[in-house]
């Protein structure tokens, strides 16, 4: 998945957060309050980009939350998240671009300049967190996989396993094939060895 690409199900899962977490009830601490407080425009003026229109994430979450009804985003984020969340208790991922997302950042650019920027500061900082626990739970999916290189380590060899048509065109002759293949992601004897005589 390209670096700038967040028409995902990480931007899903961020902008579900960045709604539930802006819309909450008063007292309710967002999970990730955290990375809200240390968000670059949070904070009194003067502290680091802060101009102090922010002094605290409850402010600008109170503030965001107006934003949603006027850009008329609720109801289409509501539905985003209710079908998200049976997605994801099927089992299922979302696998195609969300029109919700897209219609996020269109609507973003009618708000004047430093509240968007805040609100695209605060969606990307989610994205961002998402997925660097799922990288370091070993469960990112970042989409096609690239053979050569898995959960940082080199992939040892690559063997096909089983090889199926599953169609073939009766006009072109082209073929579609199911193709197994397994992989040796073993650990270098050298890797291993390094690990070991790294450890305290």
């Amino acid at each position: 998945m390209s670096d700038f690409d967040v028409n995902n199900a990480y931007g899903v899962r961020a902008l579900e957060a960045l709604y539930l977490d802006t819309t909450r009830t008063q007292g309710a601490a967002p999970d990730l309050l955290a990375l809200y407080e240390g968000l670059s425009f949070v904070g009194a003026e003067g502290k680091g980009e802060a101009t102090g229109r922010w002094p605290r994430w409850e402010v600008f979450a109170a503030e965001v939350a107006s934003v949603w009804g006027r850009l008329n985003l609720k109801e289409e984020l509501n539905v985003m998240i209710e079908k998200a969340q049976q997605d994801r208790g099927r089992g299922g991922a979302m696998v195609r671009e969300s029109e919700s997302i897209n219609r996020f950042f269109n609507r973003l650019l009618m708000l004047e300049v430093d509240l968007q920027n805040a609100i695209f500061e605060a969606f990307f900082a989610v994205y961002t967190e998402l997925v660097r626990i799922d990288q370091a739970n070993g469960a990112y999916d970042d989409g096609i996989e690239t053979l050569n290189r898995s959960q940082g380590r080199w992939i040892q060899h690559i063997e096909v396993n089983q090889r199926e048509v599953l169609y073939t065109d009766p006009v072109s002759g082209a073929e579609t094939h199911y193709v197994r293949l397994c992989l040796d992601r073993g650990v270098p004897w050298e890797a291993a060895r390094g690990a070991y005589e790294a450890l305290p």
